[in-house]
């Protein structure tokens, strides 16, 4: 009479004129679920989400809470483990806290465009404050060396022009790129427009090569909240269409077209608008599969 799970059940499983009581993360529309409700639909069948329980003052009465997290941290971990080769711990947390330990990850290696910009010397900050010693930050700038980067020793400072194909030498292997550099000015005449639209794709189409060329794990970068340009709201929100009309807003939506279409890298988008009190950032993440 009654189909009982925690989270979403595969499509399969949904069978016409049945109950199913469950979390389906499907209540706000989460797209990667939409097929799930539609089967609901089409098969007659009734949900009961965990996730509307409320109280007659409408606060939500069924949830995930602390012990949930415990267990998917513990679970994941897990996971780790067996990826290592590491043998299955027992139940208990200590066991699983001690072979972790007993893991030894190796150093990151993460490489930086635009280092010495708003956003990237901030980052590069923040890294080496928090990066261990043995990490390695590799900035990629123009200059053959920096004034305004900090001195540590995690950093390695790497002369080169993205609008140069002729890559320098790199680490045959890099974790992680972030692609901050390119021209950032906003609303520019028609002949300086088609000069940053050249730029910024080049740089972006040359990082891609090296992220594959490094066998990166993750190439993060940064668009612009201009690609929305064209859109008059009070607010912006991810799921509007792309819509630029400046030259700054078609060389990032022309450059994140590039990674859709071109690359087996994972990437993520950082759609970025500086305001004077804060720096907001909406992210898009999309896996090339």
């Amino acid at each position: 009479d009654l189909f009982l799970s925690i989270k979403e059940v595969s499509v399969n499983k949904i069978k016409k004129n049945n109950n199913y009581l469950m979390f389906s993360h499907t209540i706000k529309g989460q797209k990667h679920n939409l097929s799930l409700l539609k089967k609901f639909l089409n098969n007659n069948a009734s949900l009961l989400d965990y996730e509307l329980f409320k109280n007659n003052k409408k606060i939500r009465q069924i949830g995930f809470g602390w012990h949930a997290g415990v267990m998917g941290t513990y679970l994941t971990l897990t996971k780790l483990l067996n990826l290592k080769k590491v043998s299955k711990p027992g139940l208990h947390i200590a066991d699983l806290i001690k072979q972790l330990k007993s893991i030894k990850i190796g150093n990151i290696k993460i490489l930086i465009t635009g280092a010495e910009g708003f956003i990237g010397l901030a980052l590069v900050n923040l890294l080496v404050a928090e990066l261990n010693q043995e990490d390695e930050i590799i900035c990629m700038i123009r200059s053959k060396e920096s004034s305004v980067l900090p001195a540590s020793s995690k950093i390695k400072v790497v002369s080169h022009d993205l609008q140069n194909s002729n890559f320098p030498k790199l680490p045959s292997r890099i974790d992680i790129i972030i692609h901050l550099a390119g021209v950032s000015k906003t609303f520019l005449s028609s002949s300086d427009g088609r000069e940053q639209l050249l730029v910024n794709t080049l740089a972006t189409s040359n990082i891609l090569k090296i992220a594959e060329e490094t066998k990166a794990n993750k190439l993060i970068f940064s668009s612009s909240v201009y690609v929305y340009s064209g859109i008059k709201a009070e607010s912006l929100k991810e799921e509007m269409p792309l819509h630029p009309i400046e030259p700054l807003g078609i060389s990032k939506y022309t450059s994140e077209m590039i990674l859709r279409a071109h690359t087996t890298v994972s990437y993520t988008h950082l759609r970025a608008h500086e305001t004077r009190e804060d720096l907001g950032c909406r992210v898009v993440r999309e896996k090339k599969k």
